[in-house]
């Protein structure tokens, strides 16, 4: 596996799907999480770019609106649960 400078781990390409969907999905929270860390209610509402409206915050929002709709079984989850 490789390591990024922040410790994580990317996952790798030999696990089954389910393990291999949850590994990528915790990354990804991951990933998020870092990007996040250190600021404040204020900082995630900012735009990244002027001519965008995409904020951490709203990211953040649509990640888990996505993932509890459309990953059902990953985690223990279920849809709308």
């Amino acid at each position: 596996m490789t390591k990024l400078p922040d410790g994580r781990s990317v996952p790798g390409p030999t696990a089954g799907e389910p393990a291999m969907l949850a590994d990528w999905l915790d990354f990804h929270r991951g990933t998020l999480a870092v990007k996040c860390a250190g600021l404040d209610d204020a900082q995630t509402r900012i735009a990244s770019v002027p001519s965008s409206s995409l904020t951490l915050l709203g990211l953040v929002q649509h990640l888990a609106e996505v993932e509890r709709s459309s990953a059902p079984g990953v985690h223990g989850t279920t849809p709308g649960g």
